[in-house]
């Protein structure tokens, strides 16, 4: 079998076991963080299996998410080291221009992944850190329970950030029936373009947002009606 054939084979056996990981994860999960829901949500789950069954599975699945992209990257990586990749046979093409495949796995498997996942890990170690120090956490985790819940929060922005980075990046320039293409500069240009464009959505939706400090929190307005 060619190396090439094998790499595809071992990268979709992978894809296909790491459910089991997640899974796995999620049976050990499950009790604490049903503990920690409130006395109703909690019965509710202990006492219907379809119930338990689909919160285990939803669990699993969202454990599953950075054992996937991890895979993903590791698969692209290896694929950078391809010459065939770098010179054009296999080309990416966004709407102002197209480059040869490895580069935009660069940009989205290595770069955007990785700036994404760094933010959302670091974000929230930070706020695990400090609910600990306050004697706020709702339930203890290990480092590799901690590792897994950080990044299935890296994994569920990734996969919302990179759909529409890429949706943006294939929006096309053309007039009429002709449509350009700029070559890298293009590319790089359309790839850009996109990165602003998450950003302003992002800053403007953030904006947006109710002032939490001067919202009234659901407690107290029911202790008010008592």
């Amino acid at each position: 079998m060619p190396p090439a054939n094998l790499a595809e084979e071992i990268h979709t056996v992978a894809l296909v076991l790491a459910i089991l990981p997640g899974l796995c994860f999620a049976g050990q999960l499950l009790p604490r963080i049903v503990d920690a829901l409130p006395a109703w949500a909690a019965e509710l789950v202990r006492s219907r299996d379809s119930i338990r069954f689909a919160f285990w599975l939803i669990l699993g699945s969202l454990l599953t998410a950075p054992l996937i992209d991890l895979i993903s990257f590791i698969s692209s990586l290896i694929q950078l080291f391809s010459p065939a990749n770098w010179s054009g046979q296999s080309r990416f093409t966004a709407g102002f221009g197209s480059v040869p495949i490895a580069w935009y796995w660069m940009l989205t498997d290595l770069g955007t992944l990785g700036g994404v996942y760094g933010l959302v890990v670091w974000v929230g170690r930070r706020f695990l850190e400090e609910q600990r120090a306050r004697g706020n956490e709702p339930f203890e985790m290990s480092a590799i329970e901690t590792a897994f819940v950080l990044t299935m929060g890296g994994a569920v922005v990734n996969r919302v950030m990179s759909t529409m980075m890429l949706a943006s990046m294939e929006i096309p320039l053309s007039v009429g029936a002709t449509r350009y293409d700029f070559g890298p500069p293009g590319f790089f240009a359309s790839w850009g373009a996109s990165l602003a464009l998450l950003a302003v959505i992002l800053i403007l939706l953030y904006r947006s947002l109710p002032d939490l400090e001067s919202t009234p929190r659901q407690s107290n307005r029911d202790e008010s009606h008592i």
